[in-house]
């Protein structure tokens, strides 16, 4: 529906935003690259026509996964 995609793209948009702001304080070069491989992802998000069950299963690992940087980073 017309909600879910706009909720969706809020979603990846948010995570992408937070994932940015975390990717200077990052200090591997390996994860740095990974996380600007994951913001490229989430900028497809606003081109997808029709969500399905996969995008949001994507927006949840995405939300733990940007947990676990935070987490890291805290250290």
């Amino acid at each position: 529906t017309k909600d879910l995609k706009e909720f969706t793209i809020r979603e990846a948009t948010y995570i992408k935003g937070k994932l940015l702001n975390v990717l200077p304080k990052v200090s591997s070069k390996v994860v740095s690259i990974k996380i600007q491989e994951t913001v490229n992802l989430l900028a497809r998000f606003s081109k997808k026509r029709v969500v399905k069950e996969d995008d949001v299963l994507s927006l949840l690992l995405y939300h733990e996964l940007l947990k676990e940087v935070a987490n890291v980073i805290k250290r």
